[in-house]
């Protein structure tokens, strides 16, 4: 089977000059490798990626999704330019009163047209993404994300694909060959979870998330809790970023599957009984991988506003 790969490089901001107006996002420049003809791609259905934009001004402010075809000299060497920006698309693209440090999410969609003059070429657009000024009046800020593609030479595949994100700085990661990830016959259910009245020195069970191996052979696989803002999320809009990863407890970190059998692994939290934690909401990440291949799972954790364990 042929691999298809993503990278995820962030970090990616812009401010003007007064700190008055100001963009974020994590989505800064993504790879994405052997893509099939006629096929349609979801970065959130991917990897549980959607496109995230913050306002870090001061103000509130509309903004405006776009997808821009580079000029030449914009181009990394090797790729050109997509020959349509209805190849790229969002799942919307106007949101209006956005407020200070709210965060804007919508899903990327990348549609290949079914024509085989396309077979192995490598494809870059921009998704701008920028402010509009309200009644006409105004400056605003924007920010481009860079969204690169390479196209398979192989007939399409008729069964679906899992991807992986590697995620690394954008300063620090060279475009290279990419060796063999693992995998990509597994998948993972829940994508969310929400959990309600959790009580500051308890251990409060979070439920369980499913990892089904659909493939034929016996695989290793991996589950850890991850720092969100350190990867390539911020934390949905009404939750903070989760205070210590470590919170959460997860019954078995390391497990083998055989082909076709599916394991359901216990998650737990645990907050420190202090009183910096109460009322608050926040978000936490699972990674749950097979060797570099993975997905994302969030937790939702809301703490009571009174009561702590003397535990």
């Amino acid at each position: 089977m042929k691999r298809m790969i993503v990278l995820i490089l962030f970090l990616l901001c812009v401010r003007d000059a007064g700190a008055i107006m100001g963009l974020q996002t994590y989505f800064a420049k993504v790879l994405i490798e052997n893509l099939n003809i006629g096929g349609t791609y979801s970065t959130k259905k991917l990897v549980n990626l959607p496109l995230n934009v913050l306002n870090t001004g001061e103000e509130e402010v509309n903004l405006k999704i776009e997808t821009i075809i580079p000029a030449q000299g914009e181009l990394d060497e090797g790729y050109e330019a997509i020959p349509d920006t209805s190849w790229i698309k969002v799942e919307k693209d106007t949101f209006f009163d956005v407020k200070s440090q709210e965060a804007i999410v919508t899903d990327v969609i990348i549609t290949i047209p079914d024509d085989e003059r396309y077979s192995g070429k490598r494809f870059e657009a921009f998704i701008w993404s920028h402010t509009v000024a309200k009644g006409g009046i105004g400056f605003g800020v924007g920010l481009k994300s860079k969204l690169l593609f390479t196209i398979s030479n192989e007939l399409p595949l008729k069964e679906a694909c899992l991807v992986e994100a590697c995620l690394v700085e954008a300063c620090l990661v060279e475009e290279k060959e990419i060796p063999t990830i693992g995998s990509l016959n597994f998948k993972v259910e829940p994508g969310e979870i929400y959990v309600e009245n959790v009580i500051c020195g308890t251990v409060t069970s979070c439920g369980a998330i499913t990892i089904t191996n659909s493939g034929t052979q016996t695989l290793s696989y991996m589950i850890k809790s991850i720092p969100v803002g350190t990867y390539t999320m911020i934390a949905d809009k009404g939750y903070e970023l989760c205070p210590d990863p470590t919170f959460l407890k997860i019954k078995g970190e390391e497990f083998v599957l055989a082909g076709g059998e599916k394991k359901e692994v216990n998650i737990a939290v645990e907050f420190a009984g202090k009183e910096e934690y109460k009322g608050k909401k926040y978000m936490f990440l699972l990674h749950i991988t097979q060797n570099r291949v993975g997905y994302y799972t969030k937790v939702f954790v809301s703490v009571q506003p009174s009561g702590i364990s003397s535990q």
